[in-house]
């Protein structure tokens, strides 16, 4: 198997095994709060990213440059996830997960605010275009006076949180930080957000079956340890942007939990805007690649026209 072949697959992987959030919303027929699945989840899941360090000796060490952001990224990317949960009451997994996917939009906007980096023609169309997609996605909702803005609201909040999570960690020291580390150490300290939320876990829920700590120790394993480590083995084989067009999956596989496992019916409407936001991302992470397959063939053509 070629090295491009195995980059792909494993970047499918990895969007694949973050839409695995989804099965959050079964615990909620328990009773289960969100406070209490993140916090099961981020501490299993900081558990197996310390083993997996431990194993490939990878040092704790932190300077003091490095605590000094990565203790604030870690309450972000907490606040993030909790967004994304509270979400799905709202809106249900397969809406808040394609919703969740205008990260890279607001990713390219931030950027462009923020850093002077002015976007190309492909992004300034695409922006605007991402909106009109989530506008879409709660189209009957608007429609029949039953909108959901409370829910689209939290899920950008989750985006956004995301992207400024992205910016500063691609602008900032943590760029040279080791996966594993840098995303050990978010977790470690989004971890307690939810112990403080839970008042020092005086409020962690007791789960009532197996198959609920088999359900959060899925959120554990897939989301996290499998998502990530993935990811930077794609990056490494394929880059960062192909790994990114192939993130599509991750909303996707949202998309299937819901219909096939959780009963979801959303309406035609709702998958137009889905399929909306879907290539309006794809497109602003996949133009310079697109750009460059364009003038190989370019020179092709010329070549063989000669």
């Amino acid at each position: 198997m070629s090295n491009n072949l195995r980059g792909y697959l494993y970047a499918a992987m990895s969007s694949s095994s973050y839409g695995v959030n989804a099965f959050a919303i079964l615990l909620y027929a328990d009773g289960i709060t969100n406070l209490s699945i993140l916090f099961y989840r981020y501490f299993f899941a900081v558990i197996l990213l310390l083993v997996l360090m431990a194993v490939r000796h990878i040092p704790l060490r932190l300077t003091l440059r490095e605590f000094a952001l990565v203790c604030p990224m870690g309450l972000l990317f907490a606040f993030s996830s909790l967004s994304l949960f509270e979400s799905y009451k709202h809106l249900g997994a397969s809406l808040s997960a394609t919703a969740l996917f205008i990260y890279p939009a607001l990713v390219a906007l931030i950027m462009w605010v923020a850093f002077r980096e002015t976007p190309s023609r492909v992004t300034l169309f695409a922006i605007p275009a991402v909106f009109a997609g989530i506008v879409l996605l709660d189209w009957q909702g608007i429609t029949t006076g039953q909108s959901s803005p409370i829910g689209l609201l939290i899920v950008f909040l989750s985006a956004l949180s995301y992207a400024v999570y992205m910016v500063v960690v691609q602008k900032s020291v943590l760029a040279q930080m080791p996966t594993l580390k840098l995303s050990f150490y978010s977790l470690f300290f989004g971890w307690f957000l939810f112990i403080v939320a839970t008042h020092g876990c005086a409020d962690v829920q007791i789960l009532p079956s197996a198959t609920d700590w088999l359900i959060v120790i899925s959120l554990a394993l897939f989301p996290s340890l499998i998502s990530l480590a993935t990811m930077a083995t794609a990056i490494r084989l394929v880059g960062s942007t192909a790994t990114a067009v192939l993130g599509a999956f991750e909303p996707l596989t949202s998309v299937l939990i819901g219909i096939c496992l959780l009963g979801e019916r959303p309406p035609l409407v709702s998958y137009v805007g889905m399929v909306v936001i879907l290539l309006s991302v794809t497109a602003v992470v996949a133009q310079k690649r697109v750009y460059s397959y364009i003038k190989i063939a370019a020179r092709h053509l010329h070549i063989a026209s000669r």
